[in-house]
């Protein structure tokens, strides 16, 4: 049995009642009544399983408790009132997720005179918050631990979600894991619903799974309106998101890669599918301009954005403008190491509006090319997207070059990389290197993120370098969690450690996006 929350909330009169005719014209007032304990509201949230207990509190000024009867109901999708008990104490576990609405009602026996009142809560489910971990197991296929963020700050774990979903792992190793909205049709009650998703990607598939009750929506065939390659000649490269827009990356018959884009929110399926151009997926984008996303020709050097509204790709303009930048927003003879935002506020306020390249030369193997541009230029100014600043970094000489995994302090102006189990750091403006700030003890390195969660107060907000690593003998992982000090280095000893079976490829942390805000599920995309 779930948890009881229990409801004692400040005084509340009622001051006005609804008198029914019964018929007889002799009416009686109703005797005098106060109720404490039912306010318009309680609480914000409250945990699916948990039962919610209302104990009012009611004095009578003239007459005795029996001289009463009462009612709680719920109010249906069509506010229609549903008795729910007929009890005064409500002891009611709900079965609807999002908000409740509940009506208590009063109802002298005598003369049949009621009077009630109205309140509400959020119940959202326990799976919507915490870390969602997606893992290679040991045959190969891809699957998905959950550690579910408890109010104190500790975490429950949920083994093999995607078996528990599905029924079984993916077939393939692991690409992406995507979060966003999928409307889904939901024949069982004729209705069209839109959901927030979780969508693992391998080579060769994608599941689409209910964030709120972890539901198998449906099957990577239902994404599409026309068939696609039978599994076994799929080779995706991942799924990405920024706001309303998502793509699909996968390996065409000619080697190039190809893209396809849906609206999160409006469309259920992926339908165009983006011509010419061999796309490298490295997803970047704002929340202005119809949430874009950033990708980087590997054949003509350009970057291109995408968007979900539309059939083609938008070159971001060569021109260089003294006004937008120096540089043009193009990489030519070069590979992409490394993309990113360094941006706090998430392309909120213009003077933290910065991403970040890292190229390097494919002729010239000793240059590399860090570069930094403004994310808002690409989605609101087509016309001009040059690059502010690019550096030029000699290979040989800095450690940058040799890095397995990079990420961004999204304050700006630090990256963080990994060779082998050594943390490094590179300050960008000051271009200064730090190698061998910390050890990561254990196996090998797999996975590393800069993440922060500032939606909410203490235990649950945190700001931390994430390191997963493997053991190859037990065939397990670990996620550590560390602090960052006042010198922009990671705490000797991790704040937290999420053990499993498998191999990490990459970790989301979510927030229920539907209570705490129109810029939560944007700020997903950068933040987790």
């Amino acid at each position: 049995m779930g948890k009881i929350l229990f409801i004692f909330i400040s005084l509340f009169l009622l001051s006005s009642c609804l008198y029914e005719d019964k018929g007889n014209y002799d009416y009686n007032r109703l005797p005098d009544l106060e109720i404490w304990g039912v306010e318009e509201n309680y609480g914000d949230r409250l945990l699916y399983t948990e039962y919610l207990k209302i104990v009012p509190e009611i004095k009578f000024s003239d007459e005795k408790d029996e001289a009463y009867s009462y009612a709680w109901y719920k109010k249906g999708k069509d506010k229609e009132l549903v008795l729910i008990s007929e009890t005064k104490d409500l002891n009611y576990l709900p079965e609807d997720f999002g908000r409740n609405d509940f009506r208590f009602v009063v109802v002298h026996k005598e003369t049949g005179l009621k009077a009630w009142v109205d309140t509400y809560c959020n119940v959202y489910s326990k799976t919507e918050r915490g870390f969602y971990v997606l893992k290679q197991t040991v045959d190969g296929r891809t699957d998905m631990d959950a550690y579910l963020r408890e109010p104190d700050g500790s975490y429950t774990k949920m083994e093999d979600v995607i078996t528990l979903a599905v029924g079984a792992p993916l077939d393939g190793d692991p690409k992406s894991l995507d979060y966003n909205k999928y409307r889904w049709d939901n024949r069982d009650e004729n209705s069209l619903e839109v959901k927030n998703a979780l969508f693992p990607t391998t080579s060769e598939d994608v599941a689409v799974i209910d964030l709120v009750s972890l539901k198998h929506l449906v099957s990577y065939e239902d994404l599409f309106v026309e068939a696609m390659p039978i599994k076994g000649e799929r080779k995706i490269k991942g799924m990405f998101s920024s706001g309303s827009s998502s793509m699909l990356i996968y390996e065409g018959n000619d080697g190039k890669n190809k893209v396809r884009t849906r609206t999160a929110h409006e469309h259920s399926t992926f339908g165009f599918e983006y011509e010419d151009y061999n796309p490298f997926p490295c997803p970047l984008g704002t929340e202005e301009g119809g949430n874009k996303l950033m990708l980087f020709d590997q054949e003509s050097g350009r970057f291109l954005t995408t968007s979900g509204e539309v059939s083609k790709y938008t070159v971001l303009s060569k021109t260089i403008n003294s006004t937008f930048g120096k540089y043009p927003m193009e990489g030519r003879d070069c590979d992409i190491v490394f993309l990113a935002q360094s941006d706090g506020q998430c392309g909120y306020l213009a003077s933290k509006g910065i991403g970040y390249v890292l190229m390097k030369k494919r002729h010239h193997p000793d240059s590399l090319l860090l570069g930094q541009f403004s994310p808002k230029m690409f989605s609101s100014l087509t016309s001009y997207s040059a690059m502010q600043q690019v550096d030029t970094l000699l290979a040989s000489k800095v450690a940058l070059s040799r890095a397995d995994f990079y990420t961004m302090h999204q304050d700006g102006g630090v990256m963080y990389f990994s060779i082998g189990n050594s943390i490094n750091k590179y300050y960008i403006n000051s271009k200064k290197e730090m190698v061998d700030v910390m050890r990561v003890p254990g196996g090998e390195i797999t996975w590393m993120k800069y993440l922060r969660n500032d939606y909410v107060e203490a235990p649950l907000r945190f700001s931390c370098l994430i390191i997963a690593t493997y053991d190859k003998a037990t065939d397990s992982y670990k996620l550590l969690l560390y602090d960052i000090d006042s010198s922009d280095n990671p705490v000797v000893t991790p704040r937290t450690v999420l053990e499993g079976k498998g191999r990490v490829h990459s970790a989301k942390y979510v927030v229920p996006v539907n209570l705490e805000g129109s810029r939560t599920f944007f700020k997903n995309y950068y933040y987790y």
